[in-house]
């Protein structure tokens, strides 16, 4: 429990080197350190034992993800072919006065 309360503070700390470090040097436009505010969330999950739980479960499920994806993939593409056959021609000179384009 120590350590990962440990590693927590660490993050933390680099955090707020990073953040002086862009105030510190602002016109030097250290823009790039700004992405590593996007790991801020990151520390929840060692902090909360449950939510480690739940985002190891939503990795591991990520695969299962890709089979439903290609599944839906198939079936769009089963429905579009589908709804080209039904209605084939079936607009075609409804918006026209005249029976061909120039």
């Amino acid at each position: 429990m120590q350590q990962s309360s440990f590693q927590g503070r660490i993050f933390s700390f680099t955090l707020f080197i990073f953040r002086i470090l862009e105030i510190g040097f602002g016109s030097v436009r250290l823009k790039s350190l700004r992405v590593v505010r996007v790991f801020r969330p990151l520390k929840s999950i060692t902090a909360i034992p449950s939510m480690r739980k739940l985002i190891f479960a939503l990795i591991q499920s990520l695969p299962d993800f890709a089979n439903v994806g290609a599944f839906l993939a198939y079936v769009f593409l089963l429905f579009a072919t589908m709804g080209l056959h039904q209605y084939n021609g079936t607009f075609y000179n409804i918006c026209r006065v005249i029976p061909e384009p120039n």
